[in-house]
């Protein structure tokens, strides 16, 4: 992201070897609201994220924005890979399987501020603090359920060969017809 006069930019690449286009979030946000959706939650992970949430104005009841970055700071991403990922985006994406967002011990609903509150301790801790991440607004609904593991299906659940589910799993079919007294016998 970049700075445009007052508004955040999304820099892209174009089509062309070495172009690049720009996309305002205003021209985003405008898009959004024609459809007039029941919820949005903005996930933002560029420099000046922040930025989006004065650009949205004051937060209407059913919109959400989650920023890496407050208005005025640059973002920070995962080095050494082809792709490279924010390290907040990293973080959002480990809090969606981490019970440490979920809502309570009794519930497993991850919401917004469960998730924001793991991916800000998060890129706090990734950044050594140098990256504070951003909320505005709020949304009620649940994003998704905590799962302790996948729900795997024969034949329909795409696990790797080499994860470690997919070798407990061939070992729990091999071993089911087998009965065990104990825990520890397993």
């Amino acid at each position: 992201g970049r700075l445009e006069g007052d508004d955040l930019t999304f820099v892209h690449r174009g089509e062309e070897k070495g172009v690049r286009n720009y996309l305002p979030f205003t021209k985003v946000l405008r898009t959004v609201r024609v459809h007039d959706p029941t919820n949005v939650l903005f996930i933002l992970d560029c420099c000046y994220a922040g930025l989006g949430a004065k650009i949205i104005g004051r937060p209407e009841a059913n919109y959400c924005l989650m920023a890496c970055t407050t208005p005025s700071t640059r973002a920070f991403f995962v080095g050494g890979s082809e792709r490279p990922i924010g390290r907040f985006t990293s973080a959002i994406m480990d809090g969606l399987s981490s019970p440490d967002a979920t809502v309570s011990s009794d519930d497993d609903s991850i919401r917004v501020e469960g998730l924001f509150a793991y991916a800000e301790r998060e890129t706090l801790r990734l950044t050594d603090g140098r990256q504070k991440p951003y909320l505005a607004g709020r949304l009620e609904e649940p994003l998704t359920k905590y799962t302790p593991a996948p729900s795997i299906i024969v034949g329909m659940s795409d696990v790797p060969l080499k994860s470690g589910y997919s070798k407990l799993f061939t070992i729990v079919s091999v071993l089911r017809t087998r009965r065990f007294e104990y825990l520890k016998q397993l």
